[in-house]
């Protein structure tokens, strides 16, 4: 399997989850991470950082999408240069 095809979200128990070293995040749990979790009132955005922290997008969104592309566009601000290729593929990918 290429790169390219490893840079997708992995259905997990409870909602969605990408590994930004490319790694199966169904199989796998690595850092830093992206999750997307459903509730009756949206979706939450989750950003997992190499030292065990997290950051979640404030506020929920209404669609799984927008959901993803919240998840992405926080990673970017907080991640930075060592992961701009796979956020940018991510970003071309959204939706």
């Amino acid at each position: 399997m290429n790169p390219a095809e490893l840079t997708r979200w992995a259905r997990i128990g409870d909602g969605w989850a990408l590994n930004l070293d490319r790694t199966d995040a169904a199989k796998a749990f690595s850092l830093p991470r992206l999750e997307i979790h459903p509730s009756p009132r949206g979706w939450s955005c989750h950003c997992l950082l190499l030292d065990g922290t997290s950051h979640q997008v404030r506020g929920l969104v209404s669609s799984m999408s927008t959901a993803k592309r919240a998840a992405i566009g926080q990673a970017q601000g907080i991640l930075g240069p060592p992961h701009v290729a796979v956020l940018d593929e991510l970003l071309e990918g959204a939706g």
